[in-house]
């Protein structure tokens, strides 16, 4: 789903486990991209399909994540690399072996 994402658009996911996304798609400052949990019991427990990380957002602006729970990574619960204006909310990150979030040369909200 991440990889056709567009500025301005909203994912929302339902209860249940997932793997994890790698987002590389920037959002604006009046459209940001946004991915949220629509309840408590949404779980990433295997890592995105490209980077060893629960969710990785890399070179891609205005992005939002709200209210997931990240668990059992193999690196970090959250990667935010070479991206600005990221807002995170609402993470639980457990069980990660080298970070909750990890971030690199950005500009957090």
């Amino acid at each position: 789903m991440s990889n056709i994402v567009a500025a301005g658009d909203s994912v929302l996911v339902l209860s249940g486990s997932y793997t994890g996304f790698d987002i590389r798609t920037s959002g604006t400052s009046t459209q940001p991209i946004v991915f949220k949990a629509v309840s408590n019991n949404v779980t990433i427990n295997v890592h995105n399909p490209v980077t060893n990380d629960g969710i990785n957002i890399e070179d891609a602006d205005w992005i939002e994540v709200y209210g997931f729970n990240v668990i059992n990574q193999p690196r970090a619960g959250i990667r935010i690399v070479l991206s600005d204006f990221v807002k995170i909310k609402t993470i639980l990150a457990q069980i990660i072996l080298s970070g909750g979030i990890f971030t690199v040369l950005l500009t957090i909200l």
